[in-house]
């Protein structure tokens, strides 16, 4: 089965010989094998990796944003990761000031992500959609935009990572705590695979395979954050707590 996914630091890192390595392609690739399925991951822009699952074919994809513009969109076969989101800047920013001024702010985001759509129900943002995270995060530290729409742990990655001083960057709004999941598209066809794999996610869980994840890529997560955790095979950061948003409807 394809599994899709977007060029992301530790979850998902594309290599120079074409692989792709990472937390979530891991967990994905696990999942299958302990269902008797082959993966073969693909990546992708995250633009593209949309565009694919549109297409209702059978496949995975790792780290799709559970939103309520989504939820009927999917399967969502597992929870990844939870995470606040929200804006990130120089300055402070007063949502309720800009809209009683009438003004505006310029927002970085990428391309086909699910803030896209969030940021969309801000009448006080611009948004500016960039092909990567590291152009929208570059575009904020260059002052070509007010903010960024992203996360804690996003902004950790991807700064130290690509060994950037962020440090005239927090965040300054907070929007809410957010889920990433390995998630199908709903169709007929595809219910019984999503179906099987729900299943398969609590085994997957208490099995060794699982362990041995965890053991390679939570001492990686720690270097950029010391308050990541893993809770019931989500990737937590700080206090963020998983609730029952976490706990997928997959009829």
């Amino acid at each position: 089965m394809k599994v899709l996914s977007a060029n992301t630091p530790v979850f998902s890192e594309f290599q120079s010989d074409g692989g792709v390595k990472g937390y979530s392609v891991d967990f994905a690739t696990a999942l299958l094998n302990l269902a008797g399925i082959q993966a073969d991951v693909r990546p992708l822009p995250f633009a593209r990796l949309i565009q694919e699952l549109d297409t209702g074919e059978l496949m995975l994809a790792t780290g799709i944003g559970r939103t309520a513009e989504r939820e009927d969109k999917y399967f969502w076969i597992a929870p990844l990761t939870a995470n606040v989101v929200g804006l990130y800047g120089k300055k402070a920013i007063d949502l309720d000031l800009l809209t009683a001024q009438n003004k505006t702010i310029s927002v970085a985001v990428m391309r086909g992500d699910y803030r896209v759509e969030l940021g969309s129900e801000y009448p006080q943002f611009v948004l500016h959609q960039f092909n990567t995270w590291n152009q929208a995060v570059d575009a904020v530290l260059k002052d070509r935009v007010d903010a960024i729409f992203f996360s804690d742990l996003g902004m950790a990655i991807f700064c130290q990572k690509n060994e950037l001083d962020c440090s005239t960057v927090s965040r300054q709004y907070s929007h809410n705590v957010l889920y990433s999941y390995v998630a199908m598209p709903k169709t007929d066809k595809n219910r019984k695979y999503a179906t099987d794999l729900v299943k398969e996610v609590s085994r997957l869980l208490k099995r060794p395979e699982y362990s041995e994840i965890k053991r390679r890529w939570l001492p990686v997560l720690e270097d950029y954050s010391p308050n990541v955790s893993e809770i019931e095979g989500v990737i937590v950061l700080g206090k963020t707590l998983v609730d029952d948003n976490s706990q997928g409807d997959y009829q």
